[in-house]
């Protein structure tokens, strides 16, 4: 009795021990870092390549060989600022990043420390997983989707969606920051409706940094800043050309150029505002735009009366929504009644003729 108790003792407490050993053989490794590139493309520093070296913080994790076996915890934003940096990269004070080939390097190196080991991908951007279920609870199912696209795409494997980490910290996000990453949020999701390009997908992405723990105080003003910014350039790629022009006929077809500066073809909507009764236009249904391009329209206005005019122009998806702000078109229309035209055309005839007369009665006198 005694040996099956002691036994018994023995296997209760291997039972207990043994996944207590195996958990603590599993290193957890966390790739995660406060952004240093702002929303719109430009890099606040250059103590991202310090960081990355192989003695820095971050590149020590993966350059330094771990004898257990590791979970590594991933941001996919992050691993895009490195790959941002290995492609050139400026700063705001304009002068080149020194950074390329410790990025380079660093990305390299991920692929061999993280091969074969569990990964778990975060919410792209590292946002407040609380405030941004309140903010946009289907936009947090994106960042997450993104985020396992992204880290998949730079360890050369494949990452499911995982939903299990959640940051320790709290983002600290007023209420004038949270409107202007929902005015942001809103106009990139209106141009998603159309744009399908990879670069427009990352920006809309990278709005999740607006809500990350990590940008709290100074901060978070010049991220919010860099997102207004972000967001205008993003808009100009699709917009209508404004211009000037003279109409002198009752129907004139006036040619507008329409820019589409996105890697993908988009399909968009020409709507007009008209100012007064002055010039009738219809709207363009259905119009499509080819990747990087300028392309010219011919549209016939009608001309109702002389004198001038503005017509807002503005591109829309097919649910009328404006996808960037309107162009401004300057009409001067200077109409001509037609019988006015005609008897100026039949004086001018007249004078022609008589002029040739007289021309004729000239050189027959020189003959005599």
């Amino acid at each position: 009795m005694k040996k099956f108790s002691f036994l018994l003792l023995f296997l209760t407490l291997c039972g207990i021990s043994l996944p207590q050993t195996a958990a603590s053989a599993v290193r957890t490794v966390e790739l995660i870092e406060q952004p240093h590139q702002l929303i719109d493309g430009r890099f606040i520093s250059d103590d991202l390549a310090t960081l990355l070296a192989p003695e820095g913080r971050l590149g020590s994790l993966i350059f330094t060989p771990l004898p257990v076996q590791t979970r590594w915890i991933i941001d996919g934003a992050f691993l895009d600022e490195v790959a941002a940096m290995a492609s050139g990269y400026e700063l705001v004070d304009e002068s080149d990043g020194q950074g390329v080939e410790v990025a380079i390097a660093f990305l390299d190196q991920l692929k061999i420390a993280t091969a074969g080991a569990q990964i778990t991908p975060i919410a792209y951007g590292n946002p407040d997983l609380a405030i941004a279920k309140e903010l946009a609870p289907s936009e947090l199912l994106f960042y997450f989707s993104y985020g396992a696209e992204r880290v998949s795409f730079h360890t050369g494997r494949t990452i499911e969606i995982d939903k299990s980490y959640t940051n320790r910290k709290s983002a600290k996000i007023s209420g004038p920051l949270r409107k202007n990453y929902t005015i942001n949020r809103q106009a990139i999701s209106r141009l998603s409706t159309v744009v399908t390009a990879p670069e427009l997908e990352l920006f809309r992405a990278r709005l999740a940094i607006l809500l990350s723990p990590s940008i709290n105080g100074g901060l978070s003003e010049k991220f919010a800043q860099s997102a207004v910014v972000g967001v205008a350039q993003q808009r100009e790629k699709l917009r209508v050309n404004p211009g000037k022009y003279t109409l002198t006929s009752e129907t004139v077809d006036v040619p507008l150029t329409l820019v589409n500066g996105f890697t993908s073809a988009v399909t968009v909507n020409l709507i007009f505002r008209v100012s007064n009764i002055k010039v009738l236009v219809n709207h363009m249904r259905q119009i499509t735009l080819e990747p990087n391009s300028r392309t010219q329209f011919a549209v016939p206005f009608t001309v109702i009366a002389s004198g001038e005019t503005n017509v807002k122009t503005v591109l829309s998806n097919s649910k009328g929504q404006w996808l960037g702000p309107a162009s401004e078109l300057s009409l001067t229309m200077t109409l001509i009644d037609s019988r006015v035209a005609w008897f100026t055309t039949g004086a001018a005839v007249l004078l022609f003729i008589g002029a040739g007369a007289q021309t004729y009665r000239r050189i027959r006198k020189g003959r005599r």
